[in-house]
């Protein structure tokens, strides 16, 4: 994605908003790479929230490469597990407070999401490119516990290497004389 962006098509992404045609036209399994976009140089407030049906001893460590979080909140209600609404409320909440940091957050690049509760993280946009947001679990990862943030434009990445192999015409070098 990062050294071959022209390779990029938009219908290959999705989002809460938008699924590509080919999703709407098969009743089987729909794949799509769920990306994010970021201004550059943004700074991004992301609440990350625990939506599975029980409360039980399983926190799911977030993981987003090429940045650190600021740890700004953590929540868990075990009488009362966070939804999407809940978590609206929370925000506008916040919303007051988010120009004054009184305290100095912790720096993360991998934060525990509490079971059925919530982690807000903070972070300024200055790193372009893709970057990979995941659950360390690798099965939840596998099964789409994932996205892709995109931060810029692919006009603001840095440029591969003049030498750099590319996918689909990569030749590896070869000494033939390790199969005689």
């Amino acid at each position: 994605m990062l050294t071959q962006p022209e390779l990029l098509r938009e219908d290959m992404f999705c989002d809460e908003h938008t699924r590509p045609a080919h999703c709407d036209q098969s009743d089987s399994h729909c794949t799509c790479i769920h990306r994010l976009k970021i201004e550059l140089h943004s700074l991004v407030e992301l609440y990350i929230l625990d939506l599975s049906p029980d409360v039980n001893p399983l926190n799911h460590p977030f993981h987003l490469h090429g940045y650190q979080m600021h740890v700004m909140e953590m929540g868990q209600n075990l009488t009362e597990p966070i939804t999407i609404a809940r978590a609206q409320t929370i925000a506008r909440a916040q919303s007051l407070r988010r120009t004054t940091v009184t305290n100095f957050p912790p720096s993360k690049d991998t934060v525990s999401i509490p079971s059925k509760g919530y982690t807000r993280l903070r972070f300024r946009a200055d790193n372009p490119g893709f970057w990979l947001m995941h659950c360390h679990f690798e099965w939840h990862t596998a099964v789409g516990m994932a996205l892709v943030v995109q931060v810029g434009e692919p006009t603001d990445f840095v440029r591969a290497p003049a030498n750099f192999p590319t996918c689909n015409k990569y030749q590896p070098d070869v000494d033939e004389a390790m199969f005689r």
